[in-house]
């Protein structure tokens, strides 16, 4: 089964509109792929959906979201930090990838995007995931 690290703006996406971030997410709810996440990529998932501007999502679906992620993810706890990405706040994506060993990083973020690949690691967009998972 193929496991990958999604990052925060992809999983919201997932959750607030239609499209293939939902469509991705909706694999994973059939058990046709497996989510990585770390505690401070759950962390950084609460505090953006509960920004002001996300508003119209309901809280408690908000609450439904994060915890169904919490149940059907794998949790690591990564032991390296890594100074790697323009952004730092998005290392900890890096972070989890290579503690999982996962071959996939799903993300919606130019900075990730612009840097294609990390070691093994492929960085992709949704839609460049979902012509990968459904081509096999």
């Amino acid at each position: 089964m193929i496991k990958a690290v999604m990052d925060t703006s992809t999983l919201i996406s997932a959750l607030g509109w239609e499209g293939k971030p939902q469509q991705i997410f909706n694999y994973c709810l059939d058990k046709k792929w497996t989510p990585v996440i770390s505690p401070e990529i759950l962390e950084e998932i609460r505090e953006v959906l509960f920004r002001e501007k996300f508003n119209f999502i309901d809280a408690d679906k908000k609450n439904e979201f994060i915890l169904l992620l919490s149940q059907l993810a794998e949790v690591v706890y990564p032991m390296h930090k890594l100074n790697i990405c323009r952004d730092k706040e998005d290392n900890k994506f890096i972070e989890a990838a290579v503690s999982a060993k996962v071959k996939v990083l799903v993300s919606s973020d130019n900075d990730l995007l612009s840097m294609k690949e990390y070691k093994d690691i492929k960085i992709l967009s949704p839609h460049e995931f979902l012509d990968l998972f459904e081509g096999d």
